[in-house]
Order: C-alpha cells, then structure tokens, then sequence
C-alpha cells in the first residue's frame, strides 16, 4: 500500500511539472506593452553631433518628399530638440559570434561601441534590430549560424543609450524558448524595450507618442514570434494607429541578402503596412542597406545594411546606414542617413568622407523613382 501511494504522489509530480513545461513552452513572454513613457529631461541643441568625431565633412542625405539633386549633399538636418522627436535607426547588431569573442577577449563589454562614443544621443529614441539571443551559458565561438552574446552586452546595449530592440528575426530562437526568455529578462532588467515577441511597445517623450511593432519573414515560429502575415500586419498596425495622436514605426525582417534590390514580397508587405496605418517602415535581414521609396507620402526604407556585424568578408557586408528621422506632430518632418563603416569584426565608425560619398551616391542611385 505505502508502495502503490508512493508511486501516485511520483505520478502527480510528473503530471504537475509536465503541464508547467508545456505553459513555458507555448506562452509568449510578456513585453512592455504601452508601457510608461520613458523620462527624457535633457534636451540640447547640440546633442546630436558625434561626441570626438568630426563631422562636418561627412556627406549626408537628406529626404523630403522626394529626392532632388540639390539635397542629397545636403548636411542641414532640419530638428528642433524643444519641439521635435528625433528616432535614430541603426541596422542588424549581432553581438554573437567573433563579435561575442573579441568583445569578451577585450575585458570591455563596450568593444563594439570603441569607435562610436556617444553616437547616440540621450535625447533621442534609438531602435535597433537584435540579431541573436543573450544567454546565461553563451560559448565563445567564431563559426556556426546559432548565435548568441553573453548577457553582460545588454547593460552596454543600454549604456549606448539604444531604447528598444526588435526580436522578430530568424535567429531569436537559435537557442530555444530558453534563450528567448533569458535575452527578454535581461533586457527588462536593464531597460531595454523589445518589440517583435509582443506588438506593440509604447514609447513616449515630450512631443511625440511612439508605437513600434516587428515583423519576421525567415523562420518565423508563430508561437513566439510576431510572424509577417497579411493578417497579423493589418491587425496589430490598426490596432497601434487606434491609439490617438500615436506615430506607427513598422520593422520588417524581410528580403533576400546582399542586394540592393527589395523584393515584389517587401514591396507588398511595406505598402500594406502604410495602407493599415503605419507612418514609418524599416527593414533589415538582407546585410546590405537597400533603396529608399515613397508611397503615399509615407517613406520606406528597405535595410539599413548592417551595423555591428563580424561579416568581414565583403565591402557591401561592411556598409551600412543610420537614419535620423525627425519627427513633428506625428508627421515626418525630415530624415538623414549617416554611411558607417564596420572594422575588426564588429566595431562600426563613421565612414571617412570618400566612402561615405560612395555609399550616398549608390543610395540615390538605387532609389530613383
């Protein structure tokens, strides 16, 4: 008898264990959902320059309705820090991989960020696509596609003054439901924003209300990621644009790599987006930034190209942009894009004035219309 009541107590333990596993595993976490606005109380005109780096030669583009020969070299960003936003979108960050290496090697989790001080300014909101998990038990590694970082990058993530993060892309999950949960409670404690595991996330500052949702075409496992669907991109941008006076940035994880050259598929996924509500799509995935497009006065771009990556391999791989996008009433008032360069696998710098002539040249090239 003490056997057979033994055996049951054992039983009822399993059962109890197997249903808590069975929650964990196909539960999404929890987001910041419309969560406070964040507290930004130092506003200066001069914040956005790059803190030590001169660039008053670095040539930029700016957009306004469309392109024109006498603004590409246009280095005037047209903000105002008492009365405007100003977003700041960098490409793919992987911290995995040699990036993860070098930067544990170095004793400074600040190693991908050595050649970029203050490159974002607190004043702004700085939205990046985060290619790999954070784990607790991260091996140093320099091959393989299942990346991770150790979670020591995400104070430095932060530290870097980087609000939010998308976690919609295929490479999320390299280390499981596990390594999901780990990378959204290490960015939580340090806060960090994500978005993409849970649509939308609310950021808020003095003069604008910002609602960010992520979208992943790549492996996309519908039970724990945002997957681009028609009708998950309809749905979650209408229900984002119902929140009143709001101001929808859309990042997709889309498209084929290395190319310049968006696909029909970014093209339908973009415009629906903008015919649901959004007033802002981004893109990333293809390594490579893509061209820029206008449709129905809402700009599209299509991949910022990379921006803390160990691709070291190819020119294209090593480019990328950061878009300053300026914001004014809920309206995109002005944009500029500032060519980066990536150096000993994984640290970005401003791209000196020759290449960043390149990269501006072959940007309005591609994006004629």
């Amino acid at each position: 008898m003490n056997h057979t009541k033994g055996r049951f107590i054992l039983i009822s333990i399993l059962i109890v264990s197997l249903c808590f596993l069975t929650w964990a595993c196909f539960t999404r976490p929890t987001n910041y959902v419309f969560s406070p606005a964040i507290n930004r109380n130092i506003f200066h005109s001069d914040s956005v320059t790059v803190t030590g780096t001169d660039t008053s030669t670095t040539n930029k583009i700016k957009l306004e309705t469309s392109f024109t020969p006498n603004s590409i070299f246009d280095k005037i960003l047209d903000y105002d820090s008492e009365n405007d936003s100003l977003l700041i979108v960098a490409g793919d960050v992987m911290l995995g991989r040699t990036v993860n290496t070098k930067t544990v090697d170095s004793g400074s989790f600040n190693w991908p960020y050595k050649n970029i001080p203050n490159f974002f300014p607190d004043e702004a909101i700085t939205f990046i696509n985060l290619e790999n998990p954070l784990t607790k038990e991260c091996r140093q590694t320099d091959i393989g596609m299942l990346f991770c970082g150790d979670q020591s990058h995400a104070q430095y993530i932060q530290k870097n003054n980087i609000d939010i993060v998308s976690l919609a892309n295929n490479h999320t999950l390299n280390h499981g439901v596990k390594g999901l949960m780990e990378t959204t409670e290490v960015l939580g404690e340090n806060g960090i924003r994500y978005t993409g595991v849970a649509n939308p996330t609310w950021i808020e500052d003095k003069n604008n209300k910002f609602l960010f949702l992520g979208f992943d075409h790549l492996e996309c496992n519908q039970n724990y990621i945002e997957c681009m669907t028609d009708e998950n991109v309809v749905g979650d941008v209408k229900r984002a644009k119902a929140v009143e006076n709001s101001f929808v940035v859309v990042m997709f994880h889309w498209g084929n790599e290395y190319t310049y050259t968006p696909t029909e598929g970014q093209k339908h996924f973009a415009q629906l987006a903008i015919d649901s509500g959004a007033d802002l799509v981004l893109g990333n995935h293809p390594h490579w930034y893509q061209k820029l497009e206008m449709y129905k006065g809402k700009l599209i771009m299509y991949s910022h190209g990379n921006f803390i990556f160990d691709q070291m391999w190819s020119e294209g791989t090593k480019e990328g942009l950061v878009g300053k996008y300026v914001i004014k009433d809920g309206k995109l008032k002005d944009v500029e894009f500032v060519p980066i360069y990536i150096e000993n696998f994984g640290q970005p710098r401003i791209a000196n004035e020759d290449r960043a002539k390149k990269i501006l040249n072959n940007l309005y090239n591609i994006s004629k219309f």
